[in-house]
């Protein structure tokens, strides 16, 4: 499809008129910082880009940057944001993003949970994520001792997050240099998922106030609750510098490097016996919950990559304001993965050959049967010729079939943005304009060659031959490139003493996206087109404490499947309501939504199991309705609070449930802390996260030979996980003991993915003491 040559004309003119302005701005001479001094008592201006370092609460921000670039006030943005504080993280002690989001309304567990941030928000799967409003396409873990606050922005945004999905995306607000010189160092110790050490310096370079640093490293070698040998390992280090130029120009440059070394997650396969909904989902015999199950020690993923960004910001006047950003990541990943070769569950062959391990007539699994039609060489018929079921067990526990992938992959980012903010007080009416043009660039690579591997008993682990003979040629070679131009307006108009809030925006994407297989030639696909987003709300103040909005976004996403490049268009209605009580330090928030996508892509079980005549990728389309609550903030003085609950109906265009998506979700966090008499600095956190039922997989194909619509094999059922805390802060020392399901949960298939492990099937870790101990200079 070739490209759209013509920029929309609002855009055109949105940015003439911002960089004529912008041109007389720079022929003008900026303030110097000894002039400032003498006629400003406060001479640093903090950038609109910027959200304030204080909150009103340990658990409450009141402002946010991920609505369209800026510092908003919450209760003036016509949108869910949830914000996460330093405070909420630390009393979490997160081992990855999820342990703190799963606490915000709408967020659940995804794919990968081994090694990669995926979550799912408002019913859409996703790994990306944005660092300091810059996309970040990895996916792997994101250390929490860099992370200042986490900001997670429900459903599209066309402006923010153009090229992800629908249900939202999460911001990481990275930590900053501070002018006030401070220094702590940290140690955690438990049996798994500890024994991390960590520093972070921060402070002024020199007496002027213009310069400074922060440096934040991070060392952790540990092993899972699974085995010994699962083991989990990083390493981190994070300079950053600040430049205050002048008064009202501030340049901030950050580096963050990591290293990591992540196992892939045990083997396991599912029982014959759960094929449907209301079974409990069990490991088949010879599995264990707690156990590697065959899975080499080398079979470990280690990942190296850096992230370097520059921001420069400006306020030339109180009208204007500026910022120009670099970003540019590159990583990359050395793999060793062990895979079961499983039979196919299902025929993909063209024409149907039969063999299907679903039962025509009901769409629903039969691990260890096969059907075909009982003469495949004549077609069905009810009475002369119907469907007859063979046994043929799923697999052996005596001679597990598996083989051996060695998967190397990179890819490397750069991004230039540049936003400007235009503020106008009018007799009638105040005027905000954000608008701005960014252009990025990624190129990746994925390599995988393939290993033979004896086949292994899982009663007889000890004698295992663990020795792999390596392919001479590549079951996967992919290159992909991606050039993008972004050129957004919002505009925004407010009415009446701020009471009445309207807003418009449009974002015009444009994208040069190409995969090549070289493998595969037929599965290449190469996509050149626009397309413009669209955003708008308008927001009611009822009381200075109480809002009502209703908003509109769209976003698109650049995709392809199976040699076919698309868009995947996500579109959402939302309606909400926010208020604040006890001077803005608790907030209540509600929002109802409805959320579509088209082309929603998911990797086809058949083909990672082995079977290379089925399609690589699964398309289907997405609808969603659904409503949240939130509260954050102080409930008195000494009691602290984050609680929420969602409510969610989703299928996909077969009237099936979707993966990793539950009807239902509700958490709560609620921390006492004492400030007076002989127990100050004593404080207790106790939190709760309930996870709803929800489908365990994507079936491997839509209808059964009959018509009859396949039906997810197996569901995980609703579990509540209880953690608790306590803390002891004295002067610069503070000693932390955190619990991690404290009911000891286990012996359960706590996520799903497939029907076997290597896939994400993934069981739940038992109760964790972690002892925290920090010193503070």
């Amino acid at each position: 499809m070739p490209p759209k040559k013509l920029i929309p004309t609002g855009l055109v003119l949105a940015l003439s008129c911002s960089l004529l302005s912008s041109a007389s701005l720079f022929a003008q001479e900026s303030p110097s910082w000894d002039q400032a001094a003498e006629t400003v008592e406060d001479t640093y201006v903090l950038p609109t880009f910027t959200v304030e370092s204080e909150t009103v609460d340990r658990y409450r921000a009141a402002d946010a940057v991920s609505a369209v670039r800026i510092r908003t006030q919450m209760i003036e943005t016509p949108a869910t944001i949830s914000v996460l504080t330093k405070d909420f993280i630390e009393d979490v002690a997160p081992v990855r993003i999820l342990d703190a989001t799963r606490y915000s309304a709408g967020v659940q567990a995804g794919y990968h949970q081994a090694f990669a941030d995926t979550m799912t928000m408002r019913g859409f799967e996703s790994a990306w994520k944005t660092i300091d409003n810059f996309l970040e396409t990895s996916g792997y873990l994101m250390e929490p001792a860099v992370i200042e606050r986490i900001e997670i922005s429900k459903g599209p945004n066309a402006i923010l997050s153009a090229g992800i999905r629908p249900g939202g995306h999460v911001n990481i607000v990275t930590k900053s240099p501070q002018f006030e010189r401070s220094t702590s160092i940290t140690g955690i110790y438990g049996e798994w998922d500890a024994n991390k050490f960590s520093f972070d310096t921060t402070g002024p370079l020199d007496d002027s106030g213009r310069f400074a640093y922060r440096l934040i490293g991070v060392y952790q070698d540990t092993h899972r609750y699974w085995s010994k040998d699962f083991e989990r390992s990083r390493r981190v280090i994070a300079p950053s510098f600040t430049w205050r130029i002048n008064p009202t120009t501030e340049l901030v440059i950050r580096y963050n490097y990591r290293n990591t070394t992540e196992a892939h997650s045990a083997h396991a396969i599912l029982d014959p016996s759960v094929t449907q909904r209301g079974q409990k989902p069990i490991l088949a015999p010879g599995f264990s919950y707690r156990g590697m199950n065959g899975i080499p020690r080398w079979a470990v993923l280690n990942y190296a990559g850096g992230t370097a960004q520059a921001q420069l910001t400006s306020s030339f006047n109180e009208h204007i304001t500026m910022r120009l950003a670099v970003f540019a990541d590159r990583g990359g990943e050395t793999s060793a993965v062990v895979r079961p070769n499983l039979p196919q569950l299902a025929d993909t062959v063209t024409p149907y050959t039969g063999n299907d391990r679903y039962d025509p007539y009901t769409g629903y699994l039969t691990q260890d049967y096969v059907w075909s039609r009982q003469n495949p060489s004549l077609p069905y018929d009810e009475q002369t010729n119907p469907y007859i079921s063979t046994f043929s067990p799923y697999y052996d526990p005596t001679n597990i079939q598996v083989r051996a992938l060695d998967i190397s992959a990179w890819a490397k980012t750069r991004v230039i943005q540049n936003d400007w903010v235009f503020n106008y007080e009018l007799p009638v009416v105040k005027l905000q304009t954000v608008t701005g043009w960014a252009y990025k660039h990624r190129e990746a690579e994925y390599r995988a060659i393939v290993g033979a591997m004896a086949p292994y008993s899982l009663y007889d682990l000890e004698n295992q031959d663990q020795s792999v003979v390596w392919g001479n040629s590549f079951e996967s070679n992919n290159e992909s490139a991606d050039r993008t131009t972004e050129i957004f307006l919002n505009q925004r108009a407010s009415f009446w003493e701020d009471k009445i809030a309207i807003s418009g925006g449009v974002m015009y994407y444009e994208t040069m996206n190409s995969v090549t297989d070289k493998v595969r030639p037929s599965d290449s696909s190469r996509l050149s087109d626009s397309q413009e987003m669209y955003m708008g709300s308008a927001l009611y103040r009822i009381t200075e404490q109480a809002s009502v909005y209703y908003s509109y976004s769209t976003n698109s996403i650049p995709t392809a499947a199976n040699g076919v490049a698309m868009w995947s268009e996500g579109k959402q209605h939302e309606y909400g309501v926010k208020s604040e009580f006890f001077n803005r330090r608790l907030s209540i928030n509600l929002a109802y939504f409805e959320i579509t996508q088209t082309n929603v892509t998911s990797g086809n079980p058949a083909r990672i199991a082995g079977d290379m005549n089925a399609p690589a990728t699964l398309v289907s389309d997405q609808k969603n309705h659904g409503f949240e609550v939130e509260v954050n903030g102080a409930l008195t003085r000494n009691l602290s609070a984050l609680a929420s609950f969602s409510q969610v109906k989703m299928s996909d265009q077969w009237g099936r449930d979707v993966r990793f998506v539950s009807k239902n979700l509700a958490a709560a966090l609620l921390t006492y802390r004492v400030h007076d008499g002989a127990l100050s600095g004593l404080s207790a956190t106790l939190g709760a996260v309930y996870t709803g039922e929800f489908a365990g997989e994507v079936p491997s194909l839509d209808l059964t030979p009959l018509g009859v619509v396949v039906q997810p094999s197996f569901y995980i059922p609703s579990y509540t996980l209880v953690n608790a805390g306590l803390g002891y802060d004295w002067g610069r020392y503070q000693v932390r003991l955190y619990v991690d399901n404290v009911l000891d949960k286990k012996n359960y298939v706590q996520t799903g993915g497939a029907r076997y492990g290597s896939e994400g099937l993934f069981t739940g870790a038992g109760r964790l003491f972690k002892v925290q101990a920090t010193v503070k200079f």
